[in-house]
């Protein structure tokens, strides 16, 4: 079930609780904040498919002798845009198994609210799964493509993989007492493999972590 609640949007907020701590500031209300914040929740809403969002009504009451004010916001939602279905195009050069693994991580269900946010986690995770597989240079893009009726979009992802690469040769300087055959061996990849995003971030990281940091290593 898809359901929206409150911890989602309190961070995008102004108008917040006090904090229960001694030496937590104090928050003031102010009626400027607390209008953009109404509109911040509708453009909330919308963002995770609830473009019809609004908000109906909001109640004010003053407590302890009107130093502290309860805000009660109504919120009608109205009918979800669903996703119809998800296409993928452009994903050819990644081997069937990656691409349902892809599909199946990406958690684009039909019939789900159009979230925004997890469109973007989806568009995320579809380019560094092609920049695992011999592409350095891809992007993905994602558009939604209205159907018939109001309340339904098919959610296409878009790949511009670029030209597939592989390791080149390495060239190593700057090692001094370390020979080129043992920071050869540090390497999280070997050059004729096709290209893969986490061997540079592991290779990178372990230079790091190692003597070898200041030696100069340059792919071609």
């Amino acid at each position: 079930a898809y359901e929206i609640r409150p911890r989602d949007w309190s961070s995008d907020v102004c108008s917040s609780d006090l904090g229960w701590l001694p030496w937590s500031g104090k928050t003031y209300f102010s009626r400027q904040d607390f209008d953009d914040d109404l509109r911040r929740l509708e453009a909330f809403y919308a963002a995770r498919g609830y473009p019809e969002a609004r908000v109906r009504a909001f109640r004010t009451a003053y407590l302890d002798g009107k130093t502290r004010m309860d805000l009660t916001v109504v919120i009608e939602e109205g009918e979800p845009l669903r996703i119809e279905s998800v296409e993928w195009a452009g994903f050819d050069g990644l081997p069937e198994a990656h691409r349902a693994d892809l599909r199946h991580r990406a958690a684009l269900e039909p019939g789900a609210p159009r979230d925004l946010e997890r469109v973007e986690i989806a568009r995320n995770l579809a380019r560094t799964e092609l920049r695992e597989h011999g592409f350095p240079a891809a992007e993905v893009d994602t558009t939604e493509r209205a159907i018939v009726g109001p309340h339904a979009v098919v959610v296409v992802l878009t790949a511009r993989p670029g030209p597939f690469a592989r390791f080149g040769d390495v060239d190593i300087a700057g090692n001094g007492r370390v020979s080129a055959a043992v920071i050869r061996r540090q390497l999280g990849f070997t050059p004729g493999e096709p290209f893969r995003q986490s061997a540079i971030a592991t290779t990178q990281r372990d230079r790091k972590s190692t003597r070898l940091n200041s030696s100069h290593v340059a792919l071609s």
